[in-house]
Parts: structure tokens; C-alpha cells; sequence
């Protein structure tokens, strides 16, 4: 119960879910006090700052570029996958999907052909886990080297669970797969239990390419870039999102 309250309570502090309150507030508000249009203006700014494409890849290139690929093909005793990204098979599909996310999946695939580690730990909630191991097998990993965490359902429990499964393997140098965007704090979270992780990150939003965009830009890639835009908006909540935990965890370790 506390978790659906949780969830619900968090639609309203993201930034649509700010946006959506100012606008709603605000234009009724606006019938009896005018002066009450400050909301929806607040709103306005909001959207135009946050869905453009200069701050989103700022702000998203801040978090994602603290761990860049690493130039050496690293070595480990075990790549651990927080599984996310694979959309399950519900009509009308016909076969497992996948979002951007999965590029993590792929990636973990790829490190394992390489011989970065001989085995994988998918961990994430009961049908990301299995959905993100299908895919695994379809991608040619044997079954047998996959060892299944499904009892996730946060960033916590994600680091909890997995930890338990290194001390009980013995496995000491873990390779840590997961979108670049939320490396940072899957890295401090494992830190903070003890456990020393090589990132590999996969799943970059801000490119080489879409940077020199920032830093040189075309006249007028100023003006389309600064129209704001679902995808920039998405792509910036997602920052905020993640600057959020990391200050939460920050100050959770603290108090």
C-alpha cells in the first residue's frame, strides 16, 4: 500500500506532473485573481526550458559522460544486468520488444561473447528479469550462465539482492551494465555496500555528434532546437529524476 501511495504521490513532483498542477491551479485560480497567472506563465517556462534540445542534452550529458566507455575491454568474474528496456509479449504483439533501454541487454550479449566474464546476473522485478534472460538466450548466451534475480522493484533492492548473490558466489569483480543516464547512482549504491563494480555503461542519448551540435551550432538549429519538444522534455525529467536520487541516497547514507 505504501508503495502505490508512493508512486501516486510522485506523479505530482515530477516536471509534467508540476507542470500539469500549475495549469490546473493556475487557470482556476485566474477566474477570481488575475494575479494568479503567474502559475501558468511558471508552467509556460517550464515546458520551453525543459523541452528544449540545448538544456536536455546539457543537463542529460552531465550524468551520462561521468562514465564514458571504457577504451580497454574490461575483465571480470561476472557482468551484472539491471534488466530493463525489453517490453513483454501481450497482444497484439507477436515477440518480446524493446525500447532504447535494451541496449543494455544487447550490450551485456555482446561483453559476454568478448569474454569479459563467464557469467550474468540479471537482476529487476519479476517480468524484466525474465523477459531481459529470453532475450539473452535468444541473443545466443547459454541458459546456464544466467542467474535470474526477479524480487526487485528499486534501486535498493536491486543492489541488496545482487550483493547477497556475489558473497554467496564469491565473486569479487562484478562488470555493472546499465543505461549511461543512471550509472552514477547504480555505482554509489554499490559502493555504498561494499561491493567495487566496473561500469560499462550502454544506452547514451547525448552523442559526440549531437554535442558538436551544442557547440557549434547552425543558425538556425538555434531556433528548432529551442522549441521544445516531447522527447527533450522526456530526456530532461529523466535528469532531474536521477539528480533527485542521488541526492536522496546521498542524504539517506548520511541521516
Amino acid at each position: 500500500m505504501l508503495a502505490v501511495i508512493g508512486k501516486l504521490i510522485g506523479q505530482f513532483v515530477t516536471p509534467l506532473g508540476i507542470v500539469a498542477l500549475l495549469l490546473f491551479f493556475g487557470l482556476i485560480s485566474m477566474a477570481r485573481n488575475p494575479r494568479a497567472a503567474w502559475m501558468p506563465i511558471l508552467a509556460l517556462l517550464i515546458i520551453a526550458v525543459l523541452g528544449n534540445f540545448f538544456f536536455a542534452s546539457l543537463l542529460t550529458r552531465s550524468l551520462e559522460w561521468r562514465y564514458m566507455p571504457p577504451t580497454d575491454s574490461p575483465r571480470g568474474d561476472a557482468i551484472i544486468l539491471l534488466a530493463e528496456g525489453i517490453l513483454p509479449q501481450e497482444p497484439p504483439r507477436q515477440q518480446l520488444e524493446v525500447s532504447e533501454a535494451a541496449d543494455r541487454v544487447f550490450f551485456t550479449a555482446k561483453l559476454y561473447s568478448e569474454g569479459v566474464a563467464p557469467r550474468i546476473i540479471v537482476s529487476g522485478n519479476a517480468q524484466a528479469a525474465v523477459d531481459a534472460r529470453t532475450e539473452l538466450i535468444g541473443l545466443g548466451v547459454p541458459e546456464n550462465v544466467i542467474t535470474l534475480q526477479d524480487k526487485s522493484k528499486t534501486d535498493l533492492e536491486h543492489v541488496r539482492f545482487v550483493v547477497e548473490i556475489l558473497k554467496a558466489a564469491s565473486l569479487s569483480k562484478p562488470i555493472l551494465v546499465t543505461s549511461a543516464l543512471n550509472m552514477d547512482k547504480a555505482v554509489y549504491l554499490f559502493t555504498k555496500s561494499g561491493i567495487s563494480v566496473v561500469p560499462a555503461p550502454a544506452d547514451y542519448q547525448v552523442t559526440s555528434s549531437a554535442w558538436e551540435r551544442i557547440r557549434k551550432p547552425a543558425p538556425f538549429d538555434v531556433l528548432s532546437n529551442l522549441m521544445p519538444t516531447a522527447n527533450n522534455f522526456v530526456l530532461s525529467s529523466a535528469a532531474i529524476t536521477e539528480y533527485a536520487s542521488l541526492v536522496y541516497y546521498r542524504l539517506r547514507a548520511i541521516f
